[in-house]
């Protein structure tokens, strides 16, 4: 429950275009910056259930509004410390948007990238999704080069590194 008092307090819902799909994230950020009145819930107490038919479409796009929403938000962070760990959850998310697009390489270096995070779940998530990228990587590249009838010029050697 949140009193409406402090909505209006932070300016209600943002209307920035750039935030249109993370507006929700972006005035929940700027309540926290003005009360420490929330409460950790260890327990999950809803889903998100993911198909063709979901509001939120997983594009760059996306990815610009969360980092556009992170530049709007960490300099109120208080100290390089939190920035980073920020940015490495930023990274992550970034991550999972880039597998979802089949952009496997650009996640799987996000990916690496948020293993440097102090959040040790999201390490661990990051780990997993590493070797999944790695695996699907290599899985393609052997699929692919099976399928590939060879360049009259190249061969197949120089397809394969494209890939």
């Amino acid at each position: 429950c949140i009193r409406k008092s402090l909505i209006e307090k932070v300016g209600g819902v943002s209307e920035d275009r750039q935030l249109i799909g993370v507006e929700d994230a972006d005035l929940w950020l700027r309540i926290a910056r003005i009360t420490d009145r929330f409460k950790y819930i260890p327990l999950r107490l809803g889903h998100y259930y993911l198909d063709g038919g979901n509001l939120t479409v997983y594009n760059n796009t996306m990815i610009n509004k969360l980092q556009y929403l992170f530049s709007i938000h960490s300099p109120h962070l208080q100290n390089e410390g939190l920035i980073g760990q920020a940015k490495k959850t930023n990274d992550y998310h970034a991550a999972r948007i880039n597998e979802m697009m089949g952009n496997y390489r650009e996640a799987l270096a996000l990916h690496i990238s948020s293993l440097k995070s102090p959040n040790k779940k999201l390490a661990i998530r990051s780990i997993f999704w590493i070797l999944y990228l790695y695996g699907k990587l290599y899985f393609f590249k052997i699929h692919r080069s099976r399928k590939i009838n060879p360049h009259p010029v190249l061969g197949n050697k120089d397809l394969i590194k494209f890939f």
